[in-house]
């Protein structure tokens, strides 16, 4: 995976882990991971 230089999809318990640090903002940062994962597949993303 490129955004966290992660060779493979982690683990929902390594994803926890991983996402620790951004609470209580995980959701203001899931939102932007989903814009740029459309930006970079040319689409709009964002869940309705």
């Amino acid at each position: 995976m490129t955004l966290m230089s992660l060779e493979e999809r982690p683990t929902p318990k390594q994803l926890n882990n991983l996402t620790q640090d951004w609470s209580p903002h995980r959701s203001a940062a899931s939102l932007l991971l989903w814009s740029y994962y459309g930006l970079m597949r040319n689409k709009n993303a964002m869940p309705v």
